[in-house]
């Protein structure tokens, strides 16, 4: 399963599996934190890894998104906390725009599918923008490794 074609992962706690939401929704019979762990791995990375280093770097303690893919720079955020079972997870890449709508937010993705969550705009905005804060942080790492290095 390619990170790049997710837009969101959730678990449906009564047929206890976690639904991958792309173009099409695929279900799986493992854990949420399987499956987002099982994703850092492809890249070499590791679930809680991700998120002490964004923690340590952002100085967030809530919600914390997750690195999953270091060159593309994919992030999964949570819309709540991770132990909330109505938690979403989120692909910050695949939003395209979000919309308020009666308390709740209206995420429409890249390939134009929309997801319905009950968390408030201002929620979905500040984790997308922790997203975008931690990209800009790594890509000015790397432009800085990359001067050193010609030196």
């Amino acid at each position: 399963m390619l990170i790049q074609e997710i837009n969101a992962l959730y678990y449906d706690v009564n047929n206890k599996q976690t639904v991958v939401v792309k173009k099409e929704e695929v279900r799986l019979e493992k854990k949420i934190n399987d499956v987002i762990e099982s994703l850092c791995n492809q890249y070499g990375l590791s679930k809680n890894g991700s998120i002490t280093a964004i923690k340590n770097t952002l100085k967030i303690y809530q919600k914390c998104p997750v690195l999953v893919h270091p060159i593309l720079q994919i992030y999964l955020f949570p819309t709540l906390s991770m132990k909330d079972r109505e938690c979403l997870w989120i692909n910050s890449k695949q939003i395209e725009k979000v919309k308020y709508q009666e308390l709740r937010t209206v995420i429409t993705f890249r390939d134009k599918t929309e997801l319905v969550c009950n968390v408030g705009i201002r929620s979905i905005k500040k984790q997308m923008n922790r997203c975008r804060m931690m990209e800009d942080r790594i890509i000015s790492q790397y432009q800085i490794d990359q001067l050193f290095l010609k030196l």
